[in-house]
């Protein structure tokens, strides 16, 4: 169950930084309501993505 959870996960944020590259910007609103998850699982996926560099929040 993790390994599905994981690949979600991964899923997900490459779905996110696919996003940021159509759209240049986005909000945590934003992405809740396109995903149907919580702000807070946005912001975690968010932190994750800056953290291995791959955005830079504002």
């Amino acid at each position: 169950m993790k390994e599905n959870n994981n690949l979600y996960l991964i899923e997900r944020q490459n779905r996110i930084l696919n996003l940021l590259k159509e759209r240049k910007r986005v909000t945590v609103k934003d992405l809740s309501n396109f995903f149907k998850i919580s702000e807070v699982t946005v912001r975690n996926d968010l932190k994750e993505l800056a953290r291995s560099g791959k955005i830079i929040r504002t």
